[in-house]
């Protein structure tokens, strides 16, 4: 299974090819209709779907039976059966059970626009239509976390102060690795507005994407150590001497 994107195709932002390299009409068809829709999607939830449409389109592909037809032949003769052997196969291959949930939330929304008019009704009815998510509910442990000690010594494995300015700075702040490419120079508070007495300060920073494409604002603090040594890198060399990182 080969998967397109817009950067290699002009007419969709995601193409399906099979190993023969035919187009997989089905799978590009509803990929696609999420693109602009009113409930759009960014593209790197996009981008994730299609690596998980591509995983799915592969297993039928190696199906001993439906791997006679072509995928779309196979995707028109779905059935619920097949689509369990498929979380089997993701739970044999050591997935974790919120990984596949992910999976069967996509496969469950496929299978609904199968049986839409957006389809032309490539099926009569949603294979999930009297059937609730079939997969483990994934248990919703306490996070993993890094111990004061485990940051320092994994800081002092890094050969240079941006990395590790940026470990402090996740361990501190508690942001997401994505959200700190999102972090400018100006977001970061002034400590003269403040009190002294004050030890930690107000960040409010670009979280997730919503639906329509806009940052979710949130908000978080940041301590006054971690503000001293973010100040003394902004007055370094390397810093002023790389505008792009501003």
């Amino acid at each position: 299974m080969i998967l397109h994107t817009a950067d290699s195709v002009c007419e969709n932002e995601y193409l399906f090819f099979d190993n023969l390299e035919r187009v997989v009409e089905l799978p590009t068809n509803f990929l696609n209709s999420m693109v602009g829709s009113p409930k759009s999607r960014s593209r790197c939830t996009l981008d994730l779907y299609s690596k998980r449409l591509k995983d799915f389109c592969s297993f039928l592909e190696s199906h001993r039976v439906f791997g006679q037809v072509t995928v779309d032949q196979a995707i028109v003769g779905l059935n619920l059966t097949i689509i369990d052997d498929f979380y089997k196969h993701l739970i044999n291959k050591g997935l974790a059970a919120s990984t596949v949930r992910g999976y069967e939330s996509l496969i469950k929304s496929f299978t609904n626009w199968l049986a839409s008019e957006s389809s032309g009704k490539v099926h009569k009815k949603s294979l999930y239509c009297n059937s609730g998510f079939r997969t483990s509910n994934p248990s919703k442990g306490i996070p993993r976390y890094l111990l004061p000690n485990e940051v320092i010594q994994l800081s002092k494995g890094m050969r240079w102060e941006i990395q590790r300015l940026i470990t402090h700075f996740i361990f501190d702040t508690g942001v997401r690795v994505s959200e700190v490419l999102r972090v400018t120079q100006d977001d970061i508070p002034n400590m003269e507005n403040y009190p002294e007495t004050d030890d930690y300060f107000p960040l409010r920073i670009k979280g997730s994407k919503g639906r329509n494409g806009a940052y979710k604002m949130r908000d978080t603090i940041i301590s006054r150590p971690l503000l001293v040594r973010l100040n003394r890198y902004f007055n370094s060399k390397s810093y002023i001497e790389s505008p792009r990182l501003h």
